[in-house]
């Protein structure tokens, strides 16, 4: 049987998530938490719909994650101004830190995954990994 592009995108989803675990053992954080993480400081007092936007991790998981980074200390939230429904997210300096003390194991698990490519080949990987995330993305809000 051959495999869809849906298998072997989600199988390496899990195998990175596998390396990300394995190099931050004892670690409190996810994956996915880290990604929120990192959106929030590089989008520092955006909504959380925007973090879901920027993510693409889906709005109730966003949330759940959100509140249990609050709970730590990682992020801050606060009702926005022009919004009452809305909650601005902010990145802490603990989530600062957070970020700073995992952002070395990202790195290196992705020259692993990609070790056995080219630079080229790794490099158009990414290009249309993005491109069809972009389109997809674009298709669903249609």
């Amino acid at each position: 049987m051959e495999r869809t592009l849906t298998d072997l995108v989600h199988r390496l989803g899990q195998n990175l998530d596998a390396a990300f675990e394995g190099r931050t053992k004892g670690s409190a954080i996810t994956p996915r938490q880290l990604a929120v993480l990192r959106a929030a400081k590089e989008w520092n007092g955006v909504s959380q719909t925007t973090l879901v936007e920027k993510t693409g991790v889906d709005r109730s998981t966003l949330a759940d994650i959100v509140k249990r980074l609050v709970q730590r200390g990682w992020l801050s939230r606060r009702r926005a101004k022009d919004d009452a429904r809305a909650y601005v997210v902010r990145c802490t300096t603990e989530g600062a830190g957070i970020i700073n003390a995992h952002v070395p194991a990202l790195l290196a698990i992705e020259k692993a995954a990609l070790a056995s490519l080219t630079k080229a080949e790794a490099d158009a990987l990414k290009l249309a990994l993005d491109r069809m995330n972009n389109h997809l993305e674009g298709d669903a809000k249609k």
